[in-house]
């Protein structure tokens, strides 16, 4: 029997996504997902692909392949936007990548990120 590879069962509507970042053997893919062939993400051994509204990390984990989705359909967290300055060689995507934080807050008001996705390009 051949060897499946088991990232690509994640791959399935990965188009839905508008961009993704690869991480491979030969370096860093960032582009817009409908740029980039199932071919080189199958060659990834990390995977983030995002949009305004969600994300899905496709990532080996103790061994395994894992995938974790986020999105905002039914968030009621409060929210916080960070900016990062991208490098030039990303800047056709825009000059800052955006982070979305998930805040919560403990039991004596304190608040923290509980989680955090990508959202897009600036």
């Amino acid at each position: 029997m051949a060897e499946k590879n088991i990232i690509t069962d994640f791959l399935d509507k990965y188009l839905e996504y508008t961009y993704a970042i690869c991480y491979t053997i030969s370096g860093i893919v960032i582009d817009k997902t409908e740029n980039i062939s199932v071919e080189k993400l199958k060659e990834a051994y990390e995977i983030r692909l995002f949009s305004d509204d969600k994300e899905r990390h496709i990532f080996e984990y103790d061994g395994k392949i894992k995938c974790a989705d986020i999105d905002d359909k039914d968030n009621k967290k409060d929210i916080h936007i960070k900016k990062y300055p991208v490098r030039v060689k990303y800047s056709h995507l825009g000059r800052y990548i955006l982070v979305q934080e998930y805040l919560d807050y403990d039991e004596d008001g304190q608040v923290f990120v509980e989680r955090t996705r990508l959202k897009g390009f600036e």
